[in-house]
């Protein structure tokens, strides 16, 4: 697996996890 790969796959996962986090996050803000 190139290099250049790996670094964009982390990044893409990493953009993934902090939308996702972001969206966790509202949904209990707005719960509460």
């Amino acid at each position: 697996m190139p290099e250049s790969n790996f670094v964009v796959t982390c990044a893409l996962a990493n953009k993934l996890a902090r939308i996702a986090w972001a969206l966790t996050t509202r949904q209990q803000t707005y719960e509460a």
